[in-house]
């Protein structure tokens, strides 16, 4: 059977979709007392996001000169990777996907915060190249071995636990998730912190 080919316009749209909708909704101030609250360092994230939004510029104006696919070789050295792959998710439970995918039922079990934060880090997921790109949420490795686990903090003692979902999942030479190559993701759940 044929491979269909990619439609790689249609992704950069869906990247470029998933990463205004992960934004769109807050004011500047509220993302950067959010980054601070989480501890993370700001301009840090401003210059990762920089470099994610040059990547997104670069490849739309390539594919925007009639180019088919992206030409990678053309990209600048500070721009790199292939910006038209993004995480691919999946669910554990239909539970869950009604819980990620509604924005009602996520406001009643979760509350209007936490369910704010479950979208955006679902967003960001959505528009990320690859795990390894998340930096809002503190995300962390929970299990390790070969079903591991990574958090990532919602707020309110809330975390959204997540685990490679690859057919082969990319290791390190230490046997470790390579999690730079990670693209397919299964939600398992949401839970508090003290679970």
């Amino acid at each position: 059977m044929p491979e269909t080919p990619r439609d790689y316009d249609g992704e950069l749209q869906a990247i470029m979709g998933a990463l205004a909708e992960s934004v769109g909704g807050a004011s500047d101030e509220d993302i950067v007392q959010e980054t601070r609250k989480e501890g993370e360092n700001v301009r840090a994230i401003a210059d990762h996001v920089r470099i994610v939004l040059k990547r997104a510029a670069t490849g739309h104006r390539e594919l925007g000169r009639g180019a088919t696919r992206l030409q990678l070789n053309h990209l600048p050295p500070e721009v790199g990777s292939n910006i038209v792959a993004t995480v691919e998710l999946a669910f554990e439970t239909k539970s869950v996907r009604r819980l990620c995918e509604s924005r009602v039922q996520a406001d009643r079990q979760l509350g209007a915060a936490v369910a704010e934060k479950l979208r955006r880090r679902l967003s960001d997921l959505r528009a990320a190249t690859s795990v390894k790109d998340l930096v809002a949420g503190k995300p962390r490795t929970l299990a390790r071995g070969p079903q591991p686990l990574l958090a990532v903090k919602l707020g309110e003692g809330a975390r959204l636990l997540f685990r490679p979902n690859h057919t082969v999942m990319p290791v390190l030479a230490s046997g470790e998730a390579d999690w730079s190559s990670v693209t397919r993701v299964k939600i398992v759940r949401i839970e508090r912190d003290d679970d």
